[in-house]
């Protein structure tokens, strides 16, 4: 499985958004990120007034009890 975009990278990101440094695409290019994950986050930071991403929530559960841990 691949690691999640940084913080700082997102945060990056949306400041060129904001500054007009390009389109989606050419930011998309530049900071190496498909432009659909552009357009996610500008629409998260719209909607949800958010620019950082949402905290772990934890994934399946251990299968193994305290004992065997």
């Amino acid at each position: 499985m691949s690691q999640p975009y940084s913080a700082d990278l997102r945060e990056r990101v949306l400041v060129a958004c904001e500054r007009g440094d390009g389109s989606q695409v050419e930011i998309a290019h530049r900071f190496q990120v498909c432009p659909a994950t552009v357009s996610n986050w500008r629409r998260q930071e719209r909607e949800e007034g958010r620019r950082t991403p949402k905290p772990h929530s934890g994934g399946v559960p251990s299968r193994l009890d305290a004992a065997a841990l």
